[in-house]
């Protein structure tokens, strides 16, 4: 008479454990279907709808999307520039203003002109600050010393900074600002993103 109830423990227990392994099955799917909970409180900032040209919030300056940064003026106005267009007229006048402030006194034809140096390094120096800021490749064409050949009698002609990394030009001073001008112009060309580029040339 014992042995129909062992039978039933029996059943019973295979009964209970099939019933483990079901809902077990269940929190498993329903663990791997549900979506990864995120921060709890975190809110993402939305993306800033500007145009190149329009001034923005400090606050607002990391919501800019790709492609487009602020450059900061001297009175801490913060103007949307844009990698791919060209830079806005109050940021190229304020660029202007120091490429005309560097190259005031390019010297004299004849002489030792020790500022000759000074001027080749500041003007690379202003030209890569300001690309940094700006995303830009900026060129600066500009009057200096020099001779072309090297070894010929030096005339005060135009040079410009560098156009890529790459640059081999037989000379860097050239007779006149439109033959710099053009040089600029047809290297920037030849360049796979030309729409980068932005050239300023030294207003006498």
């Amino acid at each position: 008479m014992k042995r129909p109830v062992r039978r039933r423990a029996g059943l019973a227990l295979a009964a209970s454990a099939l019933v483990i392994a079901l809902l077990v099955s269940c929190a498993v799917r329903d663990d791997a279907e549900a979506p990864a909970a995120g921060p709890v409180g975190v809110q993402v900032a939305e993306t800033l709808a500007v145009s190149t040209g329009e001034t923005i919030a400090v606050e607002d300056v990391g919501r800019l999307p790709a492609g487009q940064r602020a450059y900061v003026l001297p009175d801490a106005t913060r103007v949307v520039v844009a990698t791919a267009e060209p830079l806005p007229r109050a940021v190229r006048a304020y660029v202007q203003g120091q490429v005309d402030h560097v190259i005031q006194d390019p010297g004299v034809p004849g002489r030792i002109t020790t500022n000759r140096s000074l001027i080749v390094d500041t003007a690379q120096g202003i030209a890569n600050r300001v690309g940094v800021q700006t995303g830009k490749r900026i060129v600066f064409v500009y009057p200096l010393i020099g001779g072309c050949p090297a070894s010929s009698e030096p005339y005060r002609g135009w040079a410009h900074t560098a156009v890529t990394l790459y640059d081999t030009f037989p000379c860097d001073v050239l007779p006149t600002r439109e033959e710099a001008e053009a040089r600029v112009a047809e290297t920037v060309a030849a360049q796979p993103d030309p729409e980068r580029y932005e050239v300023f040339v030294h207003q006498e």
